[in-house]
């Protein structure tokens, strides 16, 4: 053990409040999250001087320290995953029940932080409906804490301990610090997840105990000057970071290096007053509980009210979150963390019960994963028989979407994917054979262009490989009728930030910009397409709306009394006009291509119809789940029918 510093406590406070406030909402801290960063600096300092305190003792036990860390974290943790999934049983539709079991099964096992980086990315749903997606800093800590103690036992068995234990700090940290600043700019989701790239921040603390003990000029004002630019280092990033901040490298590094330096300036300076108080240090008391309740508590009313919370609500929730923390830090997490009997004897009664307690909330989830979230929980009015019947195979008696070469390809990204159904219908009805190709998110069939949201995104995109892949199977198959597919307002609307470039372009264009490149590309593909006696069909984009209709529609029957008619409200309508004007005049008085507007066929003016007997036809803002493709299909889809008949003549 070390001695309490109630100014450690302090510095939670700070780091937590960031966080909340920076989660509730308030723009003022619209780089809140960098209070994580905050956490890991102390975890690195407090865990590897506590480690150190018991190797030097000779009293150290790798087993004993990780019970310890079980009874400090675990209780509190899985408390907040088991209510989390009863009250998203409740409360979220099946697909984010799905998610929300994989997220309670991933953080049970301490891995979340890597769940979550692979779930990032374009066909993920919004972070802002994943009530834990905040455990995957726990993890990262979790992880942090099986492979330091191994390493820092192996450095203190050196003949000189103290240089040993320096030098794998600077390693361990120069190594991570200088691979995070290698990968950052082309795996920014990997660096802000895993492990290996924040073990910086956890070395930065740990280097402040070689600092205590150095000769440093201390005096009266040398504490108050490190403890005021350590504060500022942190707050400065708090208020002036945003989302598009580059993080953790190098935006890391100022909070980071701020934290050491009120760890190092200690708490008798005057300005550690600040936060050394009485409501900062009982706030950092609570710290860990108020980080695990605030952001399942923001989420689930987030989605309840389905609409950006007012500043009312937003103090709300920061009360809300206070208010829940509170019992969860009393009865859970103040009554696990120390034995109140024999350690040994308590152990053998701890561990076993909260091995089954995370066993039982994993089988549990499970079942939420494997049944598809509990689709039992709706209740909805029978759909379409008739719809129904078609959701069969693709491919039926050598017609519609088949493995091989056919007469037809469908070429695109996750539209092609949705409208595949759909696609594969009208085939079968027109008697053709097709083949699906290769799908890629975000890319459309067109030469030396396409969508990024940087240029540092080019090296890592893979649309610039599928497009040379699609052009040279086009080249091999040679199909009679091409079918274009793509989110075509991906890159042209103001919506997104992505652009398209090239491999030449030395700088991002405006949307003018881009949208002039885009028509002179697209136009390019159809008039090479066509020039070899092809035929070509551009299908639509659905509507993209402002909010996932599946997420209202797919609720519980306790949510019912939503409205959700009221969703259906087009997001830039702008760019769909652009769009449907541009496709128009592409094809018009053209024998040998087709577009199918399948917006304006579906729409009247700004409504579009978005459920059927209250089931949402859409998987999120844009993509459609398979009945809606064939619902669309119905409604819109004849016209490509009469033109793949048109091949057979």
């Amino acid at each position: 053990m070390i001695a309490y510093r109630p100014e450690i406590d302090g510095m939670r406070a700070i780091a937590v409040l960031g966080v909340l406030l920076f989660h509730a909402g308030f723009s003022a801290f619209s780089g809140g999250y960098a209070g994580v960063d905050v956490f890991f600096v102390i975890s690195g300092y407090l865990i590897t001087r506590t480690i150190f305190a018991g190797i030097d003792a000779g009293r150290f036990s790798y087993v004993g320290f990780f019970v310890n860390r079980v009874r400090r974290l675990y209780p509190a943790f899985l408390t907040t995953i088991g209510v989390s999934v009863l009250v998203g049983a409740m409360l979220l539709s099946p697909p984010y029940m799905k998610k929300l079991a994989e997220a309670a099964i991933t953080s049970a096992l301490c891995i979340s932080n890597i769940y979550f980086w692979s779930e990032a990315g374009y066909w993920d749903i919004e972070a802002a409906f994943k009530p834990l997606l905040h455990t995957w800093s726990l993890s990262v800590e979790e992880q942090f804490y099986f492979v330091w103690p191994p390493l820092l036992m192996l450095g203190s068995r050196a003949k000189n301990r103290g240089i040993a234990r320096l030098v794998l700090v600077i390693a361990v940290g120069l190594t991570s610090l200088l691979f995070v600043a290698y990968l950052s700019p082309y795996h920014s989701r990997a660096t802000f997840f895993w492990t290996p790239w924040r073990a910086f921040e956890f070395m930065i603390g740990a280097a402040v105990i070689w600092l205590e003990v150095a000769a440093w000029p201390r005096g009266r004002l040398w504490p108050e000057i490190m403890a005021a630019g350590g504060l500022a280092m942190i707050i400065v990033p708090f208020v002036a970071y945003t989302d598009h901040t580059p993080f953790p490298f190098p935006g890391a590094l100022p909070p980071c290096i701020g934290t050491a330096l009120l760890i190092w300036a200690g708490g008798s300076c005057r300005i550690a007053k600040l936060w050394t108080n009485r409501p900062m240090v009982w706030t950092g008391r609570i710290s860990y509980s108020l980080y695990l309740v605030h952001w399942p508590l923001i989420i689930f009313y987030n989605y309840w009210r389905f609409a950006p919370p007012t500043q009312f609500e937003q103090i709300g929730l920061v009360i809300g979150s206070f208010a829940l923390a509170l019992p969860l830090h009393v009865f859970v997490e103040n009554r696990f963390k120390r034995s109140r009997t024999s350690a040994r004897s308590s152990d053998a009664v701890f561990l076993p019960a909260s091995a089954a307690v995370a066993v039982g909330i994993v089988a549990i989830a499970l079942t939420a994963k494997v049944d598809d979230g509990w689709p039992w929980r709706l209740h909805r009015e029978p759909l379409n028989p008739a719809i129904l019947a078609k959701l069969t195979p693709w491919c039926r008696a050598g017609t519609g979407l088949c493995d091989g070469p056919g007469m037809v390809a469908l070429i695109g990204d996750s539209h092609a994917d949705h409208f595949a159904g759909a696609v594969a219908e009208s085939l079968k009805q027109a008697g053709l054979r097709g083949a699906l190709y290769k799908t890629i998110n975000a890319c459309a069939l067109m030469r030396d262009s396409y969508a990024v949201d940087t240029l540092d995104q080019r090296p890592v995109n893979q649309c610039r490989i599928a497009q040379q892949e699609w052009r040279n199977r086009l080249k091999a198959e040679n199909p009679a009728l091409v079918i274009l597919s793509s989110f075509w307002m991906y890159g042209v609307s103001s919506s997104f930030a992505a652009r398209y470039v090239d491999d030449r372009s030395t700088e991002m264009p405006d949307l003018a910009q881009s949208r002039a490149r885009f028509e002179r590309k697209i136009a390019e593909t159809v008039e090479g397409l066509t020039a070899n006696k092809r035929k070509v069909v551009i299908l639509g984009s659905t509507v993209l709306v402002d909010k996932s209709p599946a997420d209202c529609y797919g609720r519980p029957d306790i949510l019912h009394s939503l409205q959700c008619e009221k969703l259906n409200v087009v997001s830039d309508p702008e760019a769909q006009a652009y769009l449907s004007a541009f496709f128009r005049k592409l094809v018009a008085g053209r024998s040998d291509a087709l577009y199918l507007d399948v917006a304006s066929l579906l729409c009247d003016g700004a409504s579009c119809p978005l459920a059927e007997n209250r089931t949402s036809l859409y998987l999120d803002r844009h993509h459609l789940t398979p009945y809606g493709a064939l619902w669309v299909h119905d409604q819109a889809f004849k016209p490509l029918t009469d033109f793949a008949r048109g091949l057979r003549n």
